[in-house]
């Protein structure tokens, strides 16, 4: 695994890249709220030997750090935008967990060459977060994330909707979605999902909560892995014809 830091306008942006190339299409991993890119990549490394993996981590969060004043949604997205044009890639897919997954989606609003979105336990919208939010992270602490930096982004958020981005989406958005307690996807979003795009594909997950991930990833990443792979050999075929 490759570690860099890409300076963007006064931000430094830390992204781990697998760069193995197999001639498929690499997958770029936005991680939740307050965590990093190093804390997925033990999760998709069985992905390692079919594709190249690049994980980032966002503003304010452990490895790229910033105490700027910048943490709006549109920030955060520059930061995706940011790292995918350093790499000159032209076709990726994108999944996102949690917050992430909203970052993510925001993201494409912007991309000519993601292929297919996958959002992890998250609806299709970005939350203000409240000043108890906030107080919380500094009360009971993070190691990802400052206080000053949780209370930026609670002071810079505004409740945005993003369903109507999904008719955007090259190809069909896909939802991982766990049926655990804490799963933030409750029927009503699924229905929404489908009331914006009918063609969005929800896949259940059973055996973890919203941290999809822990205590074992292998349903995720065997569905993500499927998933693509057939992706793949449709966008390749096609684009050879």
């Amino acid at each position: 695994m490759h570690i860099h830091t890409l300076c963007h306008r006064d931000v430094k942006i830390r992204y781990c890249d697998s760069r193995n190339d197999h001639g498929t299409i690499p997958l770029i991993i936005i991680p939740g709220m307050i965590n990093h890119a190093e804390e997925y990549i033990d999760s998709f490394s069985p992905l390692f030997e079919e594709r190249r993996c690049v994980f980032i981590t966002l503003r304010g969060r452990k490895g790229s750090e910033y105490d700027g004043e910048f943490f709006t949604f549109n920030d955060h997205v520059s930061d995706i935008k940011a790292v995918t044009e350093s790499l000159s890639l032209t076709c990726f897919h994108i999944f996102g967990h949690s917050v992430g997954a909203a970052y993510s989606l925001g993201f494409t609003e912007f991309s000519q060459y993601h292929r297919r979105i996958i959002l992890g336990d998250y609806p299709a919208y970005y939350p203000q977060f409240s000043s108890q939010w906030a107080e919380r992270i500094c009360t009971y602490g993070s190691q990802h994330m400052t206080c000053s930096t949780a209370r930026k982004i609670a002071e810079q958020s505004t409740h945005i909707t993003l369903f109507p981005l999904l008719k955007q989406a090259l190809m069909p958005p896909v939802l991982l979605y766990s049926t655990q307690s804490d799963s933030l996807i409750k029927q009503h979003h699924i229905d929404m999902f489908l009331q914006y795009r009918e063609d969005t594909l929800c896949y259940p997950v059973h055996s973890v909560g919203h941290a999809l991930f822990s205590p074992s990833s292998s349903e995720c990443i065997d569905r993500i892995s499927s998933l693509l792979s057939n992706d793949d050999r449709k966008i390749i075929t096609q684009d050879n014809k």
